[in-house]
């Protein structure tokens, strides 16, 4: 189901609980919802998809996506990415500060 937020238990026990989430419009190749946690923080979550055609497969657009906002985090001054605060590799899912 679209709307379901993929949460394993890792997510969980990194993140925190979903309360509530809203599926965002998004590409194709990913699926975005706005996520309010049990604690109040709002994140976002992004799960790669094997739609879109884009020539390269979408365990590779999901850690090309990782690599760069972990690189992005590391800018001195202002924040120039969002911060990825966990990962799920095999459901390709990152969840990112809002």
């Amino acid at each position: 189901m679209l709307n379901r937020v993929p949460f394993n238990e890792s997510l969980l026990s990194t993140v925190g609980t979903p309360k509530q989430a809203e599926l965002l419009d998004s590409s194709p190749r990913s699926r975005v919802w706005r996520v309010r946690l049990a604690d109040g923080r709002l994140v976002i979550v992004k799960q790669v998809t094997d739609e879109g055609d884009t020539g390269a497969d979408p365990s590779t657009r999901f850690a090309r996506e990782v690599a760069g906002l972990s690189l992005a985090g590391r800018a001195s001054g202002p924040a120039v990415a969002p911060a990825v605060l966990a990962t799920d590799l095999p459901s390709r899912v990152m969840t990112e500060m809002s």
